[in-house]
């Protein structure tokens, strides 16, 4: 068999590049967008269901989160709502939306406000 003369560093190469592309896409999805994304839907979300807390608070540092819509397979799908516990006692709760921007909508997640500050 007949082997070019760096064919193994060549391999090791396209190995590792392939490797850092697959690593580094990961890492993006894994980021979020910096917080939002493009729907894959057309039309916006329907109005919000009626996602009112349900039992008690499992803490005095918990508050509740009221459900949104999420887009999901090209149509949407509604998240309820859940307790979460506070950061930070001045913390608020800044809600996740939906913007319309020309054809597409976009997500924007919701997260914690502290003072200028805001956090997921």
């Amino acid at each position: 068999m007949f082997q070019q003369p760096g064919g193994s560093t060549l391999k090791a190469f396209r190995s590792v590049a392939v490797f850092a592309s697959v690593f580094g896409f990961g890492l993006l999805l894994g980021c979020g967008g910096g917080g939002y994304y493009y729907a894959g839907v057309n039309y916006g979300p329907p109005a919000p269901l009626v996602d009112a807390p349900y039992g008690v608070a499992p803490g005095l540092d918990y508050i509740w989160t009221p459900g949104y819509y999420d887009s999901y397979g090209g149509t949407w799908a509604w998240r309820h709502g859940e307790w979460r516990r506070r950061p930070h006692p001045e913390d608020q709760w800044v809600a996740p939306r939906w913007e319309h921007r020309g054809s597409r909508y976009v997500y924007h997640e919701g997260g914690w406000q502290h003072g200028e500050h805001f956090h997921h």
